[in-house]
């Protein structure tokens, strides 16, 4: 479960979506995801909707 974008907390699938589509392809971007009872921060950078 995806719980933070750029280290502010998420509360919701709709609000995921606005905080990504707030970037733009080639912005880094830092996710932080809770498996496992743990918390881990992912960092990766956008690609496009059409994979380019």
């Amino acid at each position: 479960m995806i719980t933070k974008v750029d280290g502010v907390r998420v509360h919701g699938g709709d609000e995921l979506v606005i905080k990504i589509r707030a970037h733009r392809p080639g912005d880094p971007l830092a996710l932080t995801v809770l498996r496992d009872g743990r918390e881990r921060t992912l960092e990766l950078v956008l690609g496009s909707a059409n994979g380019s």
